[in-house]
């Protein structure tokens, strides 16, 4: 019966861990591979020691365009007084 317990619970750690499954991988132009986690519908670039921001998430993009069309509008607005 003891044995039937060890088995049983080394199956349950081979099957339960999660592997290469559901993750998202990018490759650079250099040919190194990073994996991309998504935190608060942000994308990031993850590495063992650091995270590096996609920045091209939906929010980003109209952050992005929100910040130059007022760049825009004040450039516009100087020229013109």
């Amino acid at each position: 019966m003891k044995k039937l317990l060890l088995l049983a619970l080394f199956a349950m750690i081979m099957v339960g861990c999660k592997d290469e499954e559901g993750r998202n991988y990018a490759t650079d132009e250099r040919g190194y591979t990073y994996e991309v986690s998504v935190i608060d519908s942000c994308e990031y670039f993850v590495t063992l020691n650091y995270m590096v921001h996609k920045g091209n998430c939906r929010f980003c993009i109209e952050r992005n365009r929100k910040m130059i069309k007022a760049q825009i509008d004040t450039a516009l607005i100087e020229t013109f007084d």
